[in-house]
C-alpha cells in the first residue's frame, strides 16, 4: 500500500469510509464557497460535504482505478495449452 496518508471520514448513516464524488447542486452554493465538496457513501447513497482536499484525494484514487482497469483492459489472455 501506499505510504500516502489517508484521509479518513465516516458516513453519519452507516459509518462507511467508502466515497464518491457528487455532483454540485445550485443548493450547494455556500457549501462550495467554504470550500466543501459533495460527495456520497457507495453503501448507503447519503450525501454529505467533505473538504476539497478528501475530495482532491477521491478523484486521484479514481483517477488510479481507471488505469488499472484500462491496463486489465489492455493485457493479452492468457492461452492454456
Amino acid at each position: 500500500m501506499d505510504d500516502e496518508k489517508v484521509p479518513l471520514l465516516h458516513c453519519p448513516t452507516c459509518y462507511s469510509t467508502r466515497f464518491q464524488l457528487s455532483r454540485p447542486r445550485p443548493e450547494d452554493r455556500l457549501q462550495l464557497w467554504t470550500f466543501k465538496k459533495p460527495v456520497r457513501c457507495k453503501q448507503c447513497s447519503t450525501r454529505i460535504y467533505a473538504s476539497r482536499s478528501y475530495a482532491r484525494w477521491l478523484l486521484k484514487q479514481e483517477d488510479r482505478a481507471t488505469v488499472r482497469s484500462a491496463k486489465a483492459d489492455l493485457a493479452p489472455e492468457s492461452v492454456a495449452e
